[in-house]
């Protein structure tokens, strides 16, 4: 049973991610629609396309640490000695990993031409897996201190938001669009360093063993993300390599509102995840689950009801063709609704990580046949991309209730 305090410890956690998941909503409603239209679908595209690229970078550099280090921290709450050897061995793994990321983007940059281009754009937009690398949240999740990821992530969006206003004028400055991005990433990551030394007696201690076992446990969390990748990121990079940019700037609208409408679930499960860790209270995870199946039920009907409103406000009239886009990727809202709870904060908390990794890792796979599918045939299309995104959700989400049905690890839960 969840005792009282626990149930104020949650509900606050949720209010304070509630707060970072407001000023992240609201705030990319106003840069998104004023980048669409002083940028315009070519420019604009083009920083998508680019964010797409790096994002693998800081898939790279995170090497599952939100999940496992996460974890970690939260069993070892406890124990300061070895919440320093965790804190500095993820610290160290991840500059490591920083470095090999950059000699990567330099080697890819200068040998394919259509980067080559843009090179300056590609390395200002990696500025922001160098602000990454240092930020805490996994920590501050780890020890369900949410209001410090609060602040790091509201001054992040802050700053991002009142430059873009102020510096962006025209279509000719969107090289400056990276550099705030990778400024702000920056200063929240720096930030988020000082905060973690004050409010916790964190000691730098450098220790091999947990190195290896945090290096080694990470790895298939790391497997896991890379996969989701695949069907996530890579949509945009492949739109951008087949189609035109303008075509990507489509597919981004559409996709970035229904990450929009997608972020409380995620905020949901960030708070429930270190509590199932430490609980695993199965009927309270029912419960959990249905009210996340609700929530995605309703923002699926709203987003069909008002598409066409939406994306006026968003792009305006040369984003018509974000409509249809909109329309089946929100079909993907009540699916992770279910889906990603089931992962963490069920998969992961009730010890099967195996399971959790492997939906996603065969779920890639599944994306990857399906797009070389309809690649063989010449039906592969935008639309297409965004009609198989939606069945590779589906295909993890059957996965999940599989084997959660399986080990009964919601004691004959019926879902």
């Amino acid at each position: 049973m969840v005792e009282r305090h626990e149930k104020r410890r949650l509900v606050e956690n949720f209010l304070s991610l509630s707060f970072i998941e407001g000023a992240r909503y609201l705030l990319p409603f106003l840069t998104i629609p004023y980048l669409v239209r002083v940028l315009g679908p070519d420019k604009y595209g083009l920083i998508i396309f680019a964010q797409g690229i790096i994002q693998y970078f800081n898939i790279l550099t995170d090497y599952g640490f939100s999940i496992s280090a996460t974890h970690e921290i939260s069993v070892n709450r406890d124990n300061p000695e070895r919440i320093g050897e965790i804190f500095s061995s993820v610290i160290f793994i991840r500059i490591l990993l920083m470095l090999l990321s950059l000699a990567i983007l330099l080697f890819l940059v200068f040998s394919i031409g259509k980067l080559r281009s843009e090179y300056l754009l590609y390395l200002l937009t990696f500025g922001a897996v160098f602000g990454n690398i240092f930020s805490p949240v996994w920590f501050f999740q780890g020890l369900e201190r949410m209001k410090y990821i609060t602040v790091l992530s509201v001054i992040n969006r802050l700053f991002f938001t009142i430059a873009i206003f102020l510096f962006i004028r025209n279509a000719s400055q969107y090289i400056f669009v990276p550099v705030i991005n990778s400024l702000a990433s920056i200063v929240a990551g720096f930030l988020g360093l000082y905060l973690a030394f004050r409010i916790y007696p964190v000691k730098i201690k450098f220790h091999l063993p947990t190195i290896f076992y945090l290096f080694k446990k990470s790895f298939f969390f790391f497997l896991s993300r890379l996969s989701v990748s695949f069907y996530t990121i890579a949509n945009t990079v492949i739109i951008g390599s087949i189609f035109t940019m303008k075509d990507v700037a489509y597919y981004g609208v559409a996709e970035k509102i229904v990450r929009l409408f997608r972020r409380p679930i995620n905020l949901y499960n960030r708070v429930i995840y270190p509590f199932s860790s430490y609980k695993k209270d199965r009927e309270f995870m029912k419960k959990a689950i249905r009210a996340s199946l609700i929530f995605g039920i309703l923002v699926l009907a709203g987003i069909n009801i008002f598409a066409r409103e939406i994306i006026m406000i968003v792009g305006g009239r040369n984003f018509e063709a974000s409509i249809k886009l909109l329309r089946i990727l929100s079909l993907i809202v009540p699916i992770v609704s279910v889906h990603v709870l089931l992962g963490s904060s069920v998969l992961v908390s009730f010890g099967k990580e195996k399971y959790f990794n492997l939906s996603v890792i065969f779920g890639s796979l599944f994306y990857i046949l399906v797009l070389l599918g309809f690649y063989f045939f010449g039906i592969l299309t935008v639309v297409a991309i965004a009609a198989i995104r939606v069945l590779v959700d589906g295909f993890i989400l059957v996965y999940r209730i599989y084997y959660v049905r399986k080990f009964n690890l919601l004691g004959g839960s019926n879902v």
